[in-house]
């Protein structure tokens, strides 16, 4: 099957992990005039969370059955991976997610669980609670692509924007590149070709540019 027939089962989950976050967070542009996200930001924001899906786990078919890519395509429950001891709270005080002015308090990542999970907007499957055992990640059977899309966007949109900027809610210019970084980033080293890998996956979604015609016969 091809990308986009593959994306089509994850395309609202993911959709509302970032609607989720974007408004939990609080993300804009030019965070002294307090721009919101403009329709490219949020186009360029949505295109490198599939990438990463598809580069992870083909959106969940492809990987190590150890993996565990159809409950995990963004991959962001691997019980071995950082990200996923510092959300569960074995890493504490180790990612603050900093939120634009006007949403109060900040939280560092080990908070999340509680205070997401308490509001109406935030879907039951993806609460942690879910899990019998927080350790075991995407091994626990009730881990689903819901948990994976919520926890694994979050840790996205904190390493596009905090390694620039220093805050989780300051896109920038949310450029391909910032995008690009970040998925990087995401990924923590563990691949050295994940850069070309996400490159590949963002033109696969977006299409190749187009060259300007000739004027001249």
């Amino acid at each position: 099957m091809d990308e986009p027939t593959l994306w089509a089962s994850l395309n609202a989950i993911a959709t509302g992990a970032f609607d989720f976050w974007n408004n939990f967070i609080g993300l804009l542009m030019d965070p002294n005039d307090s721009t919101p996200l403009d329709s490219a930001a949020i186009g360029n924001l949505r295109t490198i969370i599939r990438a990463v899906s598809w580069v992870e786990s083909k959106h969940g078919t492809a990987g190590t059955a150890a993996n565990f890519p159809a409950r995990d395509p963004m991959q962001s429950g691997n019980p071995t991976d950082v990200w996923w001891d510092t959300v569960i709270g074995n890493h504490a005080q180790t990612e603050r997610f900093v939120r634009s002015p006007g949403l109060t308090p900040n939280y560092w990542a080990e908070e999340l669980p509680g205070i997401v999970s308490a509001l109406g907007n935030f879907p039951p499957t993806a609460r942690l609670s879910n899990l019998g055992d927080y350790s075991d990640g995407h091994k626990d059977a009730n881990f689903d692509s819901y948990t994976s899309f919520y926890w694994g966007v979050p840790f996205l949109i904190q390493k596009i924007n905090k390694i620039p900027s220093g805050a989780t809610f300051k896109c920038g210019d949310a450029s391909k590149g910032r995008m690009i970084d970040g998925a990087v980033a995401y990924n923590g080293g563990g691949d050295p070709q994940y850069q070309q890998k996400i490159e590949d996956a963002w033109t696969l979604i977006t299409g190749p540019k187009r060259k300007r015609a000739s004027l001249t016969k």
